[in-house]
């Protein structure tokens, strides 16, 4: 899982796994939600629950750039989404939007990850957190 693609890649193998196939969106969010908290309980030890909770909130506020739907529909000024709200949220969308989102989300959470303790770090706590995932060159690099 050396590339920004290839871990793309193994999120949506990951949630179409979770989902199954023609999926509808609760479906999709309910994916989603299991991946982040597979993911979430192999860093807790790494980076504490407040680490994962800022890296989860900082992907919310990205995404949104591009999902803007993601975050609260008030005016009423600044305001810290939940997971929960995201689920919803995703669940409200078209199958294809909330997959889209989804991606976007996880995708985000492990380019953050990589900023903050390396690749490498990244890739192996990747492949612990969803070993079914692993592709054929990376179990063979962390064989070595």
């Amino acid at each position: 899982m050396s590339s920004d693609l290839t871990r793309r890649q193994a999120i949506v193998s990951a949630l179409s796994q979770g989902a199954g196939s023609g999926a509808d969106s609760a479906v999709i969010a309910a994916s989603a939600l299991a991946l982040h908290d597979e993911l979430g309980a192999c860093l807790v030890p790494i980076i504490g629950l407040a680490g994962v909770n800022a890296i989860s909130r900082r992907c919310v506020l990205l995404a949104q750039r591009q999902f803007p739907w993601l975050g609260p529909a008030s005016a009423l000024g600044p305001h810290e989404v939940t997971l929960p709200e995201v689920i919803k949220a995703l669940e409200q969308q078209p199958a294809a939007v909330a997959t889209e989102a989804a991606v976007a989300l996880l995708d985000g959470f492990g380019l953050l990850l990589t900023t903050f303790i390396g690749a490498g770090l990244t890739t192996r706590l990747l492949c612990q957190a969803w070993p079914d995932l692993v592709p054929d060159d990376t179990a063979q690099e962390r064989s070595r």
